[in-house]
């Protein structure tokens, strides 16, 4: 177990990062167990005198209304603090520009104090150092066309993670596409999903309604949440593995059971696919100018998209049920040309 640390700079550095970006905010109570967690053991009344110190001369408040105090950084605060290397500030400005547009802006929020001391720091670094006119010479977009972010109420994100957060029910207004008027429902949140340019909200109803069924994990995208409420129950508890979910391909529907595709592709798309494979074990046979892929993938709106967006450079050999679902498609789009 390595000794306590004490050294009262670093500690209090540790503890500017440790302060909540907004409200509520964090008691002293709460900051000292997480700076005892990191190696600073501290009394209580210690960091309350580092906190009325510290916020004399940086922009953090504090709601003194109610007893124990809390504390947050001022909103749209702009923390200029050192310590933001010139690697991680490059990093930083090109996952801003990579990001922007496609997460909503309330995910960003969060790093924007960072943000802001990178951009300073590569904007004083130029002409002396080199690697500061890096953000300058990359640049990151997308292959295919993006779909701009849907908008999302902040008010309403914020709650949704509140409940994730505390592990709490929580009630949505809820309007799916197939919808006529949106309406309530209690739900236990399970995660969020980032799908491209849409959030989801994982959850399940699991113990809300008498059912002899397990009641399945659903996808509810934030941007359809009309209002919400919160709850004070605990979620009901059952087995959901965030990692396991996603390995198994869930967030995508469509059949669990993987298949074998069999695809007749040109020599460019197969120049590609042996760079970026469909599957681990793909398989490219070439016979003349037959070059037919092999790989056993799910049966997804993903993999059709796939095929769909190569157009003529693909055609389906097999299994006979995504030929005919493809052949569908590409018939009906003509019929409109």
């Amino acid at each position: 177990m390595p000794a306590p640390k004490t050294d009262v700079m670093l500690r209090n550095w540790e503890l500017l990062k440790l302060i909540p970006l907004k409200p509520p905010g964090k008691t002293a109570g709460q900051l000292r167990d997480e700076l005892e967690r990191i190696g600073y053991a501290v009394h209580k009344k210690t960091v309350e005198r580092d906190m009325v110190s510290l916020s004399t001369i940086l922009p953090i408040m504090v709601n003194d209304d109610t007893k124990p105090f809390y504390w947050y950084w001022m909103p749209n605060a702009s923390l200029n603090l050192p310590g933001v290397a010139l690697t991680e500030a490059l990093s930083l400005v090109l996952a801003e520009q990579t990001l922007t547009g496609v997460m909503h802006k309330s995910l960003l929020a969060p790093l924007k104090g960072r943000l802001d001391a990178a951009k300073r720091l590569l904007g004083e670094a130029k002409g002396q150092n080199s690697k500061a006119a890096w953000a300058d010479k990359i640049c990151a977009v997308p292959r295919d066309l993006v779909l701009r972010a849907p908008k999302v109420n902040e008010a309403i994100l914020d709650s949704v993670q509140d409940a994730l957060v505390a592990d709490r029910q929580i009630d949505i207004e809820y309007r799916s596409l197939m919808d006529a008027a949106p309406s309530w429902r209690t739900v236990n949140p399970r995660a969020l999903l980032l799908k491209g340019s849409v959030m989801y909200l994982l959850a399940d109803k699991k113990g809300v309604v008498e059912t002899s069924k397990d009641e399945p994990v659903r996808q509810y995208a934030l941007h359809r949440i009309r209002s919400t409420r919160a709850s004070l129950k605990p979620v009901v508890r059952r087995e959901f593995n965030l990692t396991n979910y996603r390995r198994t391909e869930e967030h995508e529907v469509g059949s669990r059971h993987g298949v074998r595709v069999r695809l007749r592709i040109t020599s460019d798309l197969a120049k590609i696919l042996r760079e970026t494979p469909l599957a681990p074990k793909q398989r490219i046979k070439v016979s003349g100018d037959n070059i037919v892929v092999e790989a056993a993938v799910r049966n997804t709106p993903a993999l059709r998209r796939w095929i769909l967006g190569h157009g003529s450079a693909v055609e389906v050999i097999g299994p006979a049920v995504l030929r005919a679902a493809i052949r569908t498609k590409i018939l009906a789009a003509a019929a409109k040309y």
